[in-house]
């Protein structure tokens, strides 16, 4: 199958799956990082959305040379619950498409083939949970997936699944996030903290609960086994003014750092914290961006190609005209001060709780573009959901707007016929 024509998810039967025109997971709707994705050669840019009128999601491509996107894949199961986020990410040679879909039962992975005489292949995972990063790591031709019950190596070529099982508790909704670095693979796991036994009777109780774990370490492609290299515990993090950090997560690809977003102690204002390998504990430094209150909101970090500056979206509320601003924020790793770079501006409720996930930003491979899409935003007028691109390699910062495809209705099942009742009699 040739995914330049576009392919619409139905029932799944045998030959629908051989065909990948499947639906995605349904059920209870969990959070997945909705993040474009930038093709290897930076021509292509593949992003999901939500069809509001069809109760729909949807995966585009984005070309920028015409300037218009397409439609790759649409669901069209009548038994899915609203318009479900898809996650997304190109295959390492650009062939083909990734599509992560979850639920409170399992995770989809769908793969399908962009120009390319590649087979399609639906993978089905055990529940994995929300994940706020993407992309998933591919090294060779494994695609490795992580969450909450363990890590999973999926072999693209022939659809074969290896899973690995934690050996000790995690906590949070992430579970395992996986990282690629120079062809090592990397992992961030945040360890729930051990039970401590009930006091004994008229013993005093411990006002301070254990503090949980962040272990960093590497992966053996090979078997999945584990290997911590580097741990940073919540103490180590409120010493260093950071009260607690979130999913959003970038690695430098060259040092290994890792630009994490956080939460200031002074005000619970955002932050990004920079995790190295020193040897110490890890913590090398703490970017203040400048965000004036803990209402504002700084989602996933990116690296510029130089490793000079971190990217990363951000939202400005003002409480006093009840607006928000979507921005980009750029913030120099010698302390100068952030620029900020407007996307868009609207009322505080067209940007809720979950937007920076679903609005990430990707850098495109040569760093001079940043895309982000507005897809799962309802509260905006379907004209002006779709995908902006911000040049951040001019002065003056301009940004583009492309509108993404509407899809065309969903057929109606007729409907079921009964037959006429007599009168009831008097």
């Amino acid at each position: 199958m040739n995914s330049e024509t576009p392919s619409f998810s139905v029932r799944p039967s045998g030959a629908h799956i051989a065909l990948a025109l499947v639906a995605l997971a349904g059920l209870v709707l969990f959070i997945l990082a909705c993040r474009p994705s930038w093709s290897p050669d930076g021509q292509r840019v593949l992003y999901s959305y939500g069809d509001k009128e069809t109760l729909r999601a949807a995966v585009a491509v984005f070309d920028r040379k015409t300037h218009t996107s397409r439609v790759i894949w649409a669901g069209t199961d009548e038994t899915e619950s609203d318009h479900r986020l898809v996650a997304t990410q190109w295959s390492a040679d650009g062939e083909q498409a990734i599509l992560t879909s979850a639920s409170s039962e399992y995770t989809d992975v769908l793969v399908l083939p962009f120009r390319t005489q590649k087979p399609a292949r639906r993978f089905t995972l055990d529940a994995s949970g929300s994940s706020e990063y993407l992309p998933y790591p591919q090294i060779a031709n494994y695609l490795f997936i992580g969450g909450q019950k363990g890590i999973y190596r999926l072999n693209l070529e022939n659809g074969e699944i290896l899973k690995k099982e934690p050996d000790k508790a995690i906590s949070g909704e992430d579970g395992f996030l996986l990282f690629e670095s120079g062809r090592t693979l990397m992992y961030l796991v945040k360890i729930k903290p051990e039970d401590v036994p009930a006091p004994k009777e008229g013993a005093k109780v411990p006002e301070e609960k254990p503090a949980g774990i962040l272990e960093f370490g590497e992966i053996d492609p090979s078997d999945l086994s584990f290997r911590a290299t580097q741990k940073v515990t919540e103490a180590m993090l409120n010493a260093k003014g950071i009260g607690d950090i979130t999913g959003f997560v970038d690695v430098e690809p060259k040092s290994r750092t890792m630009a994490i977003t956080g939460e200031l102690l002074d005000g619970g204002r955002p932050a990004i914290v920079i995790l190295g390998n020193d040897g110490n504990d890890g913590i090398e430094k703490i970017l203040d961006a400048e965000m004036k209150s803990k209402e504002d909101g700084l989602g996933n970090p990116q690296w510029s190609r130089d490793a000079k500056l971190i990217y990363a979206p951000a939202l400005f509320r003002n409480a006093a005209t009840g607006r928000t601003q979507f921005a980009v924020v750029e913030v120099p790793l010698d302390g100068k001060k952030p620029r900020i770079d407007p996307i868009s501006e609207g009322p505080k409720a067209e940007f809720d709780d979950n937007f920076l996930s679903m609005a990430q930003i990707a850098l495109s491979p040569d760093g001079k573009l940043i895309a982000v899409s507005n897809g799962y935003n309802e509260k905006v007028r379907p004209e002006k959901r779709g995908i902006f691109l911000l040049d951040v390699s001019q002065p003056g910062r301009p940004v583009s707007f492309y509108p993404a495809p509407a899809l065309p209705a969903v057929p109606q099942k007729p409907a079921n016929k009964t037959e006429a009742k007599p009168a009831a009699k008097e």
